[in-house]
C-alpha cells in the first residue's frame, strides 16, 4: 500500500482543532467525519473513468462513471 501525505491546510486546521483538549466529543466526531471525507477525495482523484450508459426517465444517456476496482462487484450486475 502506497503511503500519502497530506500537507492541505483545512486537514492541518482540522486536525490542530482534533488534538485541543478541550475539543468535545460531538465536535471531535463531527471533526472525524469531515477529515475522513477531505481524505476520501484525495484517495480517489486518481480514480479512472469509464464510460457507460445509464436510464434516465426512460432516456438513455451516456456519461462518465468510476471504473469498477473489484471484479466480483462486475459479477453482482
Amino acid at each position: 500500500m502506497n503511503e500519502i501525505v497530506l500537507n492541505h491546510p483545512l486537514i492541518t486546521h482540522k486536525l490542530g482543532i482534533l488534538r485541543d483538549i478541550h475539543t468535545g466529543t460531538k465536535e471531535f466526531r463531527e471533526l472525524i467525519t469531515e477529515i475522513s471525507t477531505l481524505l476520501c477525495y484525495e484517495a480517489t482523484k486518481d480514480a479512472k473513468l469509464e464510460k457507460t450508459i445509464i436510464e434516465i426517465h426512460k432516456v438513455q444517456r451516456r456519461i462518465y462513471a468510476r471504473k469498477r476496482i473489484f471484479s466480483e462487484q462486475k459479477d453482482r450486475r
